[in-house]
């Protein structure tokens, strides 16, 4: 499913939805060869909406029909998906933590999952069918933004000390040392261990490999840098570290997928990296 002749265009999340939503995005075009797409973890659960042609993934049985749905829980190894005709989708990426808003199972169920049911509120189910589906495209992106809004549980939102824990590993792309966070949101780290499993559905130490390992990728594909100095900058012990990870989260060692895969391994990477 190679993506160079695709059109990406991001938008920006409405002001209600900041706190919850990364980016919105919309994929559209040609696939250049009906080829798997390889995927990779970036910290955050996401959902698709499928306009185009059906999408599977060749490692499992499921399919996203046109009109369909496909939630991507919190994945902590690569997958791949595959287009047998033109993409045309509406994407909803979430910031770490923050999806659990708005679906109606523990986080911890969606994890390592992808679900072409997903198991969405109702409130915005409901507003889904209602209103997104047959929609005029141009209007797509505002009626989706329009229904997560309608759809928020503040209930459901990560407790105080767990979305003071999110921002800081955020912010410090998965450097802090899992100790030092818990003792910084005023909790254990066993407490924090389990309250993370609640509320994000990975335990903070997998969360925080996963943004380290997005912040080398971005590095990499972004400068020029050696390995072992992104390897340093990044909070690994040494670049061998840096393998093993990086290898563990795309299935292939740096070199080989930055020449192979890094392009086209996931829709937001279209876009240029200056901008």
């Amino acid at each position: 499913m190679a993506l160079s002749s695709t059109q990406y265009r991001e938008h920006l999340p409405i002001p209600a939805l900041r706190g919850h939503v990364r980016v919105v995005w919309e994929l559209s075009g040609p696939c250049d060869q009906p080829l798997p797409q390889r995927m990779v973890p970036d910290g955050a659960m996401s959902w698709w909406i499928n306009f185009g042609a059906p999408l599977a993934w060749p490692d499992g049985d499921g399919s996203v029909p046109p009109g369909g749905t496909l939630f991507i829980g919190e994945i902590r190894r690569p997958f791949a998906l595959s287009s047998s005709g033109a993409l045309d989708v509406v994407g909803v990426s979430f910031w770490p933590g923050r999806a659990r808003t708005f679906v109606d199972v523990p986080p911890r169920e969606l994890v390592d999952r992808l679900s072409v049911d997903p198991p969405l509120a109702a409130t915005l189910s409901r507003q889904l069918a209602r209103s997104v589906n047959d929609a005029d495209p141009g209007d797509r992106v505002a009626l989706v933004q329009a229904a997560l809004a309608r759809a928020l549980v503040a209930p459901r939102a990560p407790s105080g000390p767990v979305r003071r824990a999110l921002e800081l590993l955020e912010r410090g792309a998965g450097t802090l040392r899992i100790a030092t966070l818990a003792d910084t949101v005023g909790l254990s780290p066993r407490q924090l261990e389990r309250r993370f499993a609640d509320e994000v559905g990975v335990a903070p130490k997998a969360l925080a490999s996963v943004l380290r390992f997005r912040r080398a990728l971005d590095a990499m594909t972004s400068s020029r840098a050696e390995f072992a100095t992104i390897a340093r900058s990044c909070g690994y012990a040494d670049q061998a570290h840096l393998v093993r990870e990086f290898t563990r989260f795309t299935g292939s060692p740096p070199t080989r997928f930055l020449a192979e895969d890094a392009p086209r391994a996931r829709a937001e990477w279209l876009r240029d990296p200056a901008s």
